[in-house]
């Protein structure tokens, strides 16, 4: 058995950390980046019960949903999602 080092690799991402603004530059930024299509809902209404804000990215085979705190990661073609402590765990800022 041989043993292996994940390379390095830059990505590109984003903290959602909530609120009408910060979900809108959000959207643009994975519409401006991608065909994907992303949604902002300040407000998840489910039965009659208000649940936290959540975030939206639909992909074509699926659906990213993001909660405050939480990380949107772009790498190459590919989008996914990070609580704030995985991102933390394996990334630092350039």
């Amino acid at each position: 058995m041989t043993t292996h080092k994940q390379k390095p690799v830059e990505v590109d991402a984003r903290q959602y950390t909530g609120g009408e603004e910060n979900g809108r530059m959000l959207m643009e930024w994975v519409n401006s980046v991608t065909p994907k299509k992303a949604l902002y809902r300040p407000e998840n209404r489910s039965r009659g019960l208000v649940l936290p804000e959540l975030m939206s990215v639909v992909l074509s085979r699926e659906t990213i949903r993001l909660t405050k705190g939480d990380w949107i990661v772009h790498r190459g073609n590919m989008f996914y999602s990070m609580t704030n402590a995985e991102f933390e765990q394996g990334h630092e800022s350039l």
